[in-house]
């Protein structure tokens, strides 16, 4: 930019005319203020906020876009759509003006994994002599539009008694996509009983052993007729085998 500077005549000196040559180097430096964001899978409404401090009016429109990572995305208002665990840096930017240059600003946002508990469900049953098994379980609430695809259960209880039933393996998807690391999974396990029988619903079972029976021509001597017929029982396609008995009678007449 060239400036002329006039110098007045006066009653000694003729007027002067020097043009000055200015040189802009730089534009003003502006300022922009933003904090870091943190929010957790499934959070909706979050936003950055940021404004440019420096000057206090007149700074330039602001725009933002994500610079790195993949847990959000983010309109041209700051508002974020949080899309899995993780983390992300987006980059502020304020616009150049007439007297203030392009400034940013990085704001790195962090989301956390969403709680969830998953649970395998219980379930009893009278001794029948069949495995009891409970291939289901429940959860807590899931991300909108996240559904659990498969859950692995484990546990299987045949005699009377008690045991565990043990979930693990979740596959969680959003759509076609696995958002299974987005989740902070706790396992609850279940309980597999098996009552004894002698109810109204399950009596118990009832078997008639039948011991050998044995004919013989008298001849004075001692005879003897041991053992069962038989010691094998099935139920419900389950074959039992009775032990500890004896059976043994001897006798001459």
């Amino acid at each position: 930019v060239t400036v002329n500077v006039t110098v007045a005549a006066d009653e000694n000196y003729e007027a002067l005319v020097t043009p000055i040559t200015v040189t802009i180097i730089d534009k003003y430096v502006q300022t922009v203020s933003a904090e870091d964001v943190t929010a957790a899978y499934g959070d909706t409404g979050v936003n950055i906020t940021a404004n440019v401090t420096t000057p206090e009016t007149g700074g330039g429109a602001l725009s933002y876009a994500v610079k790195s990572g993949d847990a959000v995305s983010v309109d041209a208002s700051g508002n974020l759509t949080i899309l899995k665990a993780g983390s992300a840096v987006v980059t502020v930017t304020a616009a150049e003006t007439d007297d203030y240059a392009q400034a940013t600003k990085d704001v790195t946002v962090t989301v956390s994994r969403k709680a969830l508990t998953i649970t395998a469900d219980s379930d009893s049953k009278a001794y029948d002599g069949t495995p009891l098994t409970k291939n289901s379980d429940t959860n807590t609430e899931l991300v909108s539009g996240d559904s659990i695809e498969s859950v692995t259960v484990t546990g299987s209880q045949t005699y009377v008694g008690g045991s565990s039933n043990v979930p693990s393996a979740a596959v969680i998807k959003h759509g076609d996509t696995d958002v299974t690391e987005s989740y902070d999974i706790s396992y609850v396990s279940g309980m597999l009983t098996v009552t004894s029988r002698g109810t109204d619903d399950a009596p118990k079972y009832e078997i008639t052993v039948t011991a050998n029976s044995g004919e013989f021509l008298y001849d004075g001597t001692e005879k003897s007729v041991s053992g069962f017929e038989t010691l094998e029982f099935t139920f419900n396609g389950v074959t039992y085998t009775v032990s500890g008995l004896t059976a043994i009678v001897t006798g001459i007449d």
